[in-house]
């Protein structure tokens, strides 16, 4: 017991940055049970951080620091709600749309940013179901004049009684009305044309052009009906085409969470380039130079999925993690991924119930503990297997095609490693976001994972692939 507890202080002083993280955690949560007023969090802040100073180098200095990252947390969570009333009168909107998915010929979703509401300035989402005569795109702001209610309102409108006939199970649909609320997302509202009053003029963002270049590239490769939205989902985060059919077999099926741009497709995209550019660390400043490929290429694919705010956060926390590789330590790694996560949450503390950060969170936590051991040590294995055939072997025919294939298998076990380790961890939380578990998930999560990764990885290669025009006409 005494070595069991030994080995733990010494994971903790290795890594300080999660017991931080635990502490800023601890005060979110608590600030969102409670609800606490903001100035009493302020102040047990200040009190807590005057006290640190204080008794710096002293006994309880530590506690006083913890506390005061946890009021930290709290403060945080505090400012991150945007008070909207629902229901009552309607009011002036102006939305930007950030989303749109057509599920079905007759029924639109779409997800928009509030600027403004009765003219006071605001960063609230909302969700928008559409009837058959209102067209949106991505990046339009509209103005309208509408009512927020509630995701557990009453369900009077034609239109969402059409919304509730399209979705599997109302256990699931009330699990994702909390998880929605909770995640800055104030409520919903059942958009008809009467009710947009202007229409300002279409500036796609860098971004937005960016993935509507993806969209066309892959629009190319003319793919069957069924195959192309979801190369367009997993690929470049265009959901739009995603049907409420297919998005139900891959619920059943335990693949739903793949369907979305996640941290998952990130930290998938993160292990395969690293895995690819393995063979710049044979060369002077090789390390260096796979770091700043990684970052570029994460950042490229951030900006081709529409720069969702879950994926900016998986670029970023990504990003640190590609520097700390660079120390070549694995608790540096593991403290780079709590500290990332702690600034996410200390930014904004609704962070907390945001799927894409949690997606992130918990695949670089199974990258960096579970599947880098053993990364490693088949690494450790191919090396002395490949010493012991140097030293047999005198065909340097035979020897070139062994070292090919030792590097073949160790790629393909680290794939299916950082698959497995991602799936298992992942699986209970897409479970406990969709409403259901499929024992399905545990035999084919990982196989789908991996396959999800080799879609990114050639999509990508294919977007980046430049265009060639064959002439094919006589003469």
């Amino acid at each position: 017991m005494r070595t069991r507890f030994a080995a733990i202080s010494e994971r903790i002083a290795h890594a300080p940055m999660g017991v931080a993280l635990g502490a800023v955690v601890a005060g979110i949560l608590l600030a969102d049970y409670f609800s606490p007023p903001l100035w009493s969090v302020v102040v047990g802040f200040v009190v807590s951080v005057g006290m640190a100073v204080a008794r710096y180098g002293k006994s309880f200095s530590t506690i006083y620091l913890f506390s005061a990252l946890s009021f930290a947390g709290a403060v945080s969570m505090q400012l991150s709600h945007d008070e909207l009333s629902l229901g009552g009168e309607p009011r002036l909107l102006h939305l930007r749309i950030t989303s749109v998915r057509n599920p079905s010929p007759t029924t639109r979703y779409a997800q928009a940013e509030i600027l403004s509401a009765d003219g006071e300035r605001c960063h609230s989402e909302v969700r928008l179901i559409c009837d058959e005569s209102v067209e949106l795109r991505g990046g339009e702001e509209i103005l309208i004049k509408a009512r927020i209610s509630g995701f557990a309102s009453g369900r009077g409108h034609a239109q969402s009684q059409e919304l509730a006939h399209s979705q599997s199970a109302s256990s699931s649909e009330s699990q994702y009305g909390k998880y929605m609320a909770r995640q800055g997302i104030v409520g919903q509202i059942y958009l008809t044309r009467e009710m947009i009053i202007e229409r300002y003029a279409f500036r796609p963002k860098l971004a937005e052009r960016v993935q509507a270049m993806a969209r066309q590239k892959i629009h190319r490769l003319e793919l069957s009906e069924s195959v192309e939205p979801i190369i367009l989902a997993m690929a470049i985060g265009d959901r739009g085409e995603i049907t409420t059919a297919l998005r139900r077999d891959y619920v059943l099926c335990g693949g739903a969470h793949l369907l979305a741009v996640s941290g998952l497709h990130v930290g998938y995209l993160f292990a395969l380039i690293n895995l690819l550019l393995l063979p710049l660390a044979l060369f002077r400043r090789g390390q260096v130079a796979r770091a700043l490929v990684a970052i570029a290429v994460i950042w490229g694919y951030a900006a081709m999925t529409g720069l969702a705010p879950s994926t900016i956060r998986a670029a970023v926390m990504f990003s640190l993690l590609q520097l700390s590789l660079l120390v070549a330590s694995r608790y540096n790694s593991l403290n780079a991924l709590c500290f990332t996560a702690m600034a996410m949450l200390l930014w904004r503390g609704e962070n907390i119930y945001d799927a894409g950060f949690q997606l992130s969170v918990l695949a670089v936590f199974a990258i960096v503990e579970w599947a880098m051991p053993v990364i490693r040590w088949v690494a450790g294995w191919h090396r002395l297997e490949l010493e012991k055939r140097q030293r047999l072997q005198r065909h340097k025919f035979r020897m070139a095609l062994r070292v090919v294939f030792i590097w073949a298998e160790r790629w393909l076990l680290s794939s299916f490693t950082i698959s497995v380790a991602a799936s298992l961890i992942t699986i209970p939380l897409a479970s406990y976001l969709f409403g259901q578990f499929s024992l399905w998930s545990v035999v084919v999560g990982p196989v789908m994972v991996l396959l999800a990764g080799v879609v990114v990885g050639v999509s990508l290669l294919w977007i980046l692939m430049p265009m060639v025009e064959v002439n094919t006409s006589p003469g």
